[in-house]
């Protein structure tokens, strides 16, 4: 996965209620990312937070077998959801992500099978409007594709280099489009994590390449095991910086938060639903240029992270369906 330190809030925990109000009509898209685009799954999570998901996501590679095109894409168009991809520009396991191998064109077998799936749906679905995102994260050293421009080793970014993934991104983008896959069909999403200091512009491929602009943001809090150096921060410690830099550098194109959450575990005096209490009340009172919010509703606790889902506790899924039954938020 991706991430960086993140999230807090304050207040008392919030009633278990089984079901929230659906909001009135407000600004922000509902979006959450599955391990897969079925649709059985999306309506579970839309019977546990009280409200609708707009668009569902899903991570893939370069290994990804035939049916995420052949089957789930379909499906979940056809469910009447809409759709994000994130393509991981790796052979599976975060294995072989040298950049320049993508925009030398060795890696061209394998984004063409993602062409032509894309290619295969819009038979059906000629303007699904899938958002991609290529290679999110890249602004960090967790991923392969990552830079030392942050923090990294040569050992764990490969020696790749901001201008790397420029160049790497721009390939593909031209590729998609080359076979006639514009943005009636496909957006690209630029999409870096959050920092505290700008360390994201230099990997920005262009106005002419970007669409969108998407950050991740998790609160791991001090408790996981994957990253037990990072602390507890609240919503706007993690968010507001990243937020204000790339809405003022880049005004024209539409902002959201492709990943959010909260790990369970918290110092004494904080939790995960005070933490989502006061994620209400930011995006109720704040983030004018935010569309949308994608919660990664996916329990890694066994992989050192945290149980990154809605229902972690009943407690914290109380939270939830407060906040998407909060009036004037979410669309509806």
């Amino acid at each position: 996965m991706l991430l960086a330190s993140c999230g807090g809030g304050g207040g008392s925990a919030p009633p278990t209620t089984t079901a929230a109000t659906q909001a009135s009509n407000g600004r922000l898209f509902v979006g959450v990312t599955e391990q897969t685009l079925a649709p059985a799954s999306a309506t579970a999570w839309e019977g546990k937070a009280g409200h609708r998901i707009h668009r569902v996501h899903r991570f893939y590679d370069f290994t990804t077998p035939a049916y995420l095109w052949t089957n789930e894409v379909p499906t979940i168009l056809n469910a009447k959801y809409k759709l994000m991809l994130t393509m991981q520009p790796t052979l599976g396991n975060n294995k072989v992500s040298v950049l320049k191998d993508i925009y030398s064109g060795v890696m061209d077998p394998y984004i063409d099978v993602s062409i032509k799936g894309v290619l295969s749906v819009k038979t059906a679905f000629p303007n699904a409007d899938i958002w991609m995102r290529f290679g999110h994260e890249m602004n960090g050293d967790w991923y392969p594709w990552g830079s030392s421009f942050n923090q990294g080793t040569t050992a764990r970014h490969l020696g790749n280099t901001p201008q790397d993934y420029i160049n790497a991104y721009r390939h593909v983008v031209d590729r998609f489009r080359a076979a006639g896959l514009g943005s009636k069909m496909v957006k690209w999403v630029f999409s870096p994590n959050v920092w505290p200091t700008d360390n994201f512009s230099e990997f920005y491929p262009g106005d002419t390449y970007v669409d969108m602009i998407s950050v991740s943001g998790f609160n791991f809090g001090t408790q996981t095991t994957l990253h037990p150096t990072l602390t507890w921060q609240s919503f706007n410690q993690i968010h507001q910086f990243t937020y204000n830099r790339l809405t003022t550098l880049h005004p024209t194109k539409p902002y959201f938060i492709a990943g959010i959450s909260c790990a369970e575990l918290a110092p004494v005096g904080k939790s995960k639903a005070a933490w989502i209490d006061d994620m209400t009340l930011q995006l109720k009172n704040g983030y004018p240029q935010l569309i949308g919010v994608f919660w990664f509703d996916v329990n890694k606790k066994a992989a050192g992270e945290a149980n990154w889902r809605i229902d972690s506790s009943p407690q914290s899924l109380g939270a939830i369906q407060l906040m998407y039954g909060t009036a004037g938020i979410w669309q509806k």
